[in-house]
């Protein structure tokens, strides 16, 4: 990849040129976010806000972009690719903008190398990946959060990506319907009435959360206030028949549930897991 810092005019529009043709693409899935990122990346430095670590971070960005397009992925690919790009530039430049800082490792090294490099290569060729087309923002989300938080090593970065490359979106559907307080208080009493017999859950929802659960992300919640394995629960071997209100993010739930940014998620995607779980279409 080039450097700015010693890259010819000549090499620098071409750069920028190939910047601006990749991130155009992310269009497709994120609309104008794409062109903001272009803004951003697309001229001989990357112009991010936040002074000197603003520039080293949209170094990585923007080299980012030169390597993915360079790579000529098929077509579908490098859409989705740009388009968690786009929305990882767009963010972090909003962050640096209202005065946050990155994290060092993310800001102080931007070579092909670094941490932050590597790690966006995963990002991006997870996304990149993704038959499912409505995970991609959130791809870009959480890069995004990542770059700001000190308390996710690179390796665990690297282990929640691989998780992430196998959860479906409905599964993220789950992690931000479990999240929140308010729904948690529907299924209450959506199990009360499921155990009734009035219903039964459709089976691809309850196949979700038992995924989740055995990869570690949800669990049985105590009244001690620790969550469990579904395995280590008696009755614990499926949703089907677990109580829904005992539902709840483990630790490592609550982290990918926050670098994904699953909060902003609609409530109607919320509303679709809690129509799911009462057997309607």
């Amino acid at each position: 990849m080039l450097s700015v810092l010693n890259a010819s005019a000549s090499d620098n529009e071409d750069r920028s040129e190939r910047i601006r043709d990749f991130v155009s693409l992310g269009g497709k899935v994120v609309g104008a976010v794409a062109g903001s990122a272009i803004g951003l990346l697309g001229g001989p430095e990357a112009a991010l806000a936040g002074g000197a670590a603003g520039t080293t971070v949209g170094e990585v960005l923007a080299s980012a972009g030169v390597e993915f397009f360079d790579r000529r992925l098929a077509e579908r690919q490098g859409v989705r690719a740009a388009a968690a790009l786009a929305v990882a530039t767009v963010e972090i430049d909003r962050r640096l903008a209202e005065g946050e800082r990155p994290r060092p490792d993310f800001a102080d090294y931007p070579a092909e190398d670094s941490d932050a490099s590597q790690v966006l290569e995963g990002t991006l060729m997870t996304a990149a990946n993704s038959y499912e087309q409505r995970k991609v923002p959130y791809m870009g989300r959480f890069f995004a959060n990542l770059a700001f938080d000190e308390t996710v090593s690179v390796s665990l970065a690297n282990l929640i990506l691989k998780l992430l490359d196998r959860l479906t979106y409905g599964q993220f559907r789950v992690l931000a319907t479990l999240a929140s307080e308010n729904y948690l208080e529907m299924l209450i009493q959506l199990g009360a009435e499921r155990r009734e017999g009035t219903f039964s859950s459709n089976d691809d929802v309850v196949a979700e959360m038992d995924e989740l659960s055995s990869i570690g992300l949800i669990g049985v919640g105590q009244t001690d206030g620790q969550v469990v394995p579904l395995t280590a629960v008696i009755e614990g071997s499926s949703w089907r028949t677990m109580d829904l209100y005992r539902a709840r993010l483990t630790p490592l739930g609550v982290r990918v549930h926050r670098l994904l940014g699953l909060a902003a998620m609609p409530d109607y995607e919320r509303d679709a897991v809690v129509a799911s779980l009462r057997g309607q279409a």
